[in-house]
């Protein structure tokens, strides 16, 4: 007749051996981080049925399967113990053995935030950056891969080499980037896949987070012409337009003129004369100014003087 032992009461284990006639059905468990757990472990053929069959551990509760009495299911409620691994006996006739079971648990990350090291704010063009991934409070980082997404590609990817760490850990993948104006509010992503079950059926968990680049660059003129020309009384409107991050602010300087006005609209400033003197000709100096920078542009007005019609009458 079969004998039971419970754990506390169970003589020392042989060496765990490859040859041991115990199966676990699963052979190893993936399960997220507080799931419950259950686990048969029975003898490799009926040739060899132990005399005495069960688990040594202190966590959850374990029973014989009626009515032959030789497997035992191994179960436990809200698993949480990162690093425990319970293992299943026997004792048969010429021996004792044990197979252990292995546990990963597994734990998505708090969160995955972005940032920029050693700077806040919008970019400045032409400027290299450092940009860091956080991943708070994921397991096991082994199975965690990182990766840099931009522009609908995959830049870069991070994996992390910690296969003895079972207990949650903060890690972080950083990415150099040159500011450029084109990637002005573009997106990049930082993507976290979790794959714990690496050696079986996929079971992956994805996080990502957001950053949006906005680069800051000085002003320059979209304008081509750099002169201008009015025949004396006629109306001549010319001005600059420039862009730039933040929108520069555009001024015109140039010798006050009562028949002279400057109008706004968006980044194009204008100057409009009316009934053109010589007095309006010269040179316009054209400024664009923003937090990043100053440029400059000149406009030369010339008054061209109307042309006389001479006429000879002879008697």
């Amino acid at each position: 007749m079969l004998t039971v032992l419970i754990w506390c009461f169970l003589v020392p284990m042989t060496a765990q051996s490859a040859s041991c006639p115990l199966e676990l059905i699963p052979k190893r468990v993936v399960e997220r981080h507080g799931a419950s757990l259950s686990v048969l472990c029975r003898p490799t053929t009926t040739s060899a049925e132990p005399d005495v069959i069960g688990w040594e551990s202190p966590i959850g509760k374990w029973n014989l399967n009626m009515p032959d009495n030789k497997s035992v299911t191994w179960n436990v409620e809200n698993f949480e113990d990162w690093t425990f691994e319970p293992f299943c006996f026997g004792t048969f006739s010429d021996n004792q053995c044990s197979v252990t079971l292995p546990i990963t648990l597994y734990k998505t990350p708090d969160t995955v935030s972005i940032s920029v090291q050693n700077h806040s704010g919008p970019l400045q063009e032409g400027r290299s950056y450092t940009l860091q991934c956080d991943v708070f409070n994921v397991a096991p980082v082994a199975a965690l891969t990182v990766s840099w997404l931009w522009k609908g590609e995959m830049i870069q990817t991070q994996t992390y080499d910690d296969d003895l760490t079972k207990t949650p850990e903060n890690v972080s993948s950083t990415w150099e980037i040159t500011a450029f104006r084109n990637d002005s509010n573009d997106m990049i992503t930082c993507l976290t896949i979790l794959d714990p079950k690496q050696d079986g059926p996929s079971e992956q968990v994805n996080k990502s987070a957001a950053y949006q680049v906005i680069v800051h660059y000085a002003p320059k003129f979209t304008d081509e012409y750099d002169s201008v020309e009015v025949v004396t009384g006629g109306n001549v409107s010319f001005g600059c337009s420039a862009e730039g991050n933040p929108p520069p602010e555009v001024k015109c300087k140039y010798t006050v003129a009562i028949n002279a006005r400057e109008t706004t609209r968006g980044r194009q400033h204008t100057v409009s004369i009316t009934r053109a003197t010589s007095a309006n000709g010269g040179i316009y100096n054209c400024v664009a100014t923003n937090t990043v920078g100053t440029a400059t542009r000149q406009i030369t007005l010339t008054i061209t003087p109307l042309g006389i019609d001479c006429r000879v009458i002879i008697n």
